[in-house]
């Protein structure tokens, strides 16, 4: 692209210094026989309109920008150069990883959740319920991930954001520029603020229309958008998380460092009633997400640059 610019801009120097190059033709021919001016005025008009063609700036295109939520996953896969993780891939990553520290949700959480179910919703896929529901648990466990760090030096704290705005750069795909856009319901990110140390590690959506696998190609589109922000800034790591929830079925996935993604589904059965042994059904959910949530701390910048 550069390289094109770079020549049409040489392209447009030489037209103009061949146009410079008639008017002194012009000129001298003035000084030797003025009386050819009748001759030569209206080449000298056509040499000048010419010049203005050439030098006139040209039509800034409007950049298309496409939602992420009417994105398929061909797209997303082609804009943001990622594929699916094969499980014959050389060094595959497990997904999910293996000897993870086994959490739970704590008991006020899980008595909150029962409230949910007993007077807000008897349904396992009303909306309003599942939100308050994964507000509940994404809470509850990064309250038990803060606590358990917060004694550690050079670990910087996490955030939960809300309707967080996303935008890729610029991609192209099927041949045509475009940028990608939308809305993240949850990001869980760590740094400073609006600074340049930010960086989102999660990308959490709430799954609609009973369909939570319906949300995959959206998740997948947010976590594009951040895996491309970060791959290019050295030193830090560029993989991303996301979860599709309904509060009910969990869909956790991860694009990792080389661009390769991979997903894994856990359903609580705790709004269905269908909950065996002693756990409470969020078990494995809570422990998926204090993984993630870990992650992100020992992965944040400041972090690396204390233990490095």
């Amino acid at each position: 692209m550069a390289k094109n610019k770079n020549q049409k801009k040489k392209n447009i120097e030489t037209q103009v210094h061949l146009i410079w190059r008639e008017f002194g033709s012009f000129t001298r021919c003035l000084d030797v026989d003025p009386s050819k001016a009748d001759l030569l005025v209206p080449n000298l008009k056509i040499a000048l309109q010419r010049q203005q063609e050439i030098l006139k700036p040209a039509p800034v295109e409007e950049v298309t920008r496409k939602a992420i939520g009417d994105l398929t996953r061909d797209e997303i896969n082609e804009g943001f150069g990622i594929a699916k993780e094969l499980p014959e891939s050389d060094g595959r990553q497990p997904w999910p990883p293996r000897n993870m520290i086994p959490r739970d949700i704590s008991a006020g959480c899980l008595t909150s959740i029962q409230s949910v179910q007993k007077y807000m919703a008897r349904s396992s896929r009303n909306e309003a319920a599942a939100r308050v529901v994964i507000d509940l648990i994404l809470f509850d466990i990064l309250d038990q991930i803060m606590d358990g760090h917060c004694n550690i030096s050079g670990t910087w704290p996490l955030h939960i954001q809300m309707e967080t705005s996303l935008e890729s750069n610029m991609v192209t795909v099927k041949g045509k520029d475009q940028r990608f856009r939308g809305t993240s319901d949850y990001t869980l990110w760590y740094g400073n603020g609006d600074g340049p140390e930010k960086a989102i590690n999660l990308i959490i959506l709430e799954a609609k229309a009973q369909k939570p696998a319906a949300g995959d190609e959206q998740a997948l589109g947010y976590m594009g958008c951040v895996h491309q922000e970060r791959r290019f800034k050295p030193g830090r790591s560029a993989i991303v998380y996301g979860v599709v929830t309904d509060g009910e079925e969990w869909r956790f996935w991860r694009l990792n460092d080389e661009g390769r993604y991979s997903w894994d589904v856990e359903i609580s059965g705790m709004l269905s009633g269908d909950v065996k042994g002693k756990e409470t059904g969020y078990a494995k959910i809570a422990t998926l997400l204090g993984f993630i949530m870990e992650q992100a701390m020992i992965l944040s910048p400041y972090t690396t640059r204390m233990h490095s």
